[in-house]
């Protein structure tokens, strides 16, 4: 606060976040068989949704990054329709996941 009011510039800090659900890092890539997502419980909506009302209650700004599979499933924070090729991709997926 100090060097603030000696006229140093603000720290200016950039905030990003990766929206993906938790059986999708990396981390899982050797567990979670990418065919079995869809039949998934979902956290990704209620943990943005929950990240989002602190972001807004704190004032901050921040870049979201969605998964493109998320943004298949959770139009609603994305806008419109998803390119012709992601939306069979997903349905493909659940096909491939539901014959298995």
């Amino acid at each position: 606060m100090a060097a603030a009011s000696r006229g140093a510039t603000p720290i200016v800090n950039a905030m990003s976040v990766d929206v993906e659900d938790y059986f999708q890092v990396s981390a899982f890539d050797r567990v979670v068989d990418r065919r079995s997502w869809d039949g998934r419980e979902s956290r990704v909506t209620s943990n943005t949704e929950r990240m989002l009302a602190l972001f807004d209650e704190a004032g901050v700004r921040a870049t979201f990054f969605i998964l493109g599979w998320v943004a298949i499933g959770f139009r609603r924070w994305c806008g419109g329709s998803p390119p012709p090729d992601m939306k069979s991709r997903r349905t493909a997926t659940a096909t491939a996941s539901s014959t298995s």
